[in-house]
């Protein structure tokens, strides 16, 4: 065991569909409409509680961009040896659009799978422990006062990366690793109020208790949690305010009924 689990925050961007349509509201589009699919344009990455933040994107491998303007198996690889140290992953909305849209693209240019990870959804905490207006990263890290996304310009930068516009790839990394930073800073405000988070203390040999969010060894009690059959111990952590309780059950004795209705 270790001092901890290897977090990962992670956010990749990808290039839009190359479609043939006749209209341009509502438009259903057939596979045989579809003229080139998505690819992977680059990811940032950064290990959390590191100020560094990692990089890659088609862009830096100049002469092979300009002969396969669509490979992205230079900068799989890369994200891929990232993916394999880490214990868990960060993102929002990475459970149904970055983590499948990575495994998607790996299988495609003939990757084995990297090493299982578990994941934790900034997206996911919102939409059941919160009501914000939007769940998107850009309305939350405003509303909590983290700050904003990079303006892009519009989609125009997506087309003209895809064109080899060394400024629009320049614009594109800063806007990546970017949402990396801000998802790190919505992350540590959320985390808290999550009750599926991974369990820190299972990564770290501490011989006393630590926070299950943040690792912190600085817990205090409080009061007692109760279930039907079960009353524990509570903590709350004082770094982070994460609430939580012992495995004990320190209410268990013959005279103590349930309900069977």
């Amino acid at each position: 065991m270790g001092d901890g689990p290897r977090t990962l925050i992670l956010d990749i961007e990808n290039s839009p569909i190359l479609a043939l349509v006749w209209k341009t509201w509502k438009e259903n589009v057939s596979m045989d409409q579809i003229k080139k699919d998505w690819f992977m344009l680059s990811w940032a990455a950064k290990w959390r509680g590191d100020d560094y933040v990692y990089s890659d994107s088609l862009f830096n491998y100049r002469s092979h961009f300009n002969s396969n303007p669509d490979d992205d198996s230079k900068i799989l690889l890369t994200l891929n040896d990232f993916l394999e140290e880490a214990d868990i992953v960060i993102g929002h909305n990475s459970m149904k659009f970055d983590l499948p849209k990575i495994r998607s693209r790996m299988i495609g240019s003939g990757m084995k799978p990297f090493s299982p990870v578990q994941q934790v959804d900034t997206l996911r905490i919102a939409k059941r422990q919160f009501r914000f207006t939007s769940n998107s990263l850009a309305f939350i890290a405003k509303a909590l006062g983290l700050g904003e996304k990079l303006d892009t310009g519009g989609f125009i930068l997506w087309p003209e990366c895809m064109r080899g516009v060394p400024a629009a790839w320049d614009k594109m990394v800063e806007y990546n690793e970017h949402d990396v930073v801000l998802t790190e800073q919505v992350y540590e405000m959320l985390a808290p109020w999550s009750t599926t988070h991974p369990n820190y203390g299972l990564y770290t040999d501490a011989d006393c208790p630590v926070c299950v969010v943040c690792g912190s060894r600085e817990i205090r009690r409080e009061g007692f949690a109760y279930t039907n059959l079960g009353k524990f111990q509570r903590y709350q952590c004082k770094s982070c305010g994460k609430f939580m309780r012992a495995r004990q059950n320190v209410a268990k004795r013959d005279s103590l009924l349930t309900s069977v209705m």
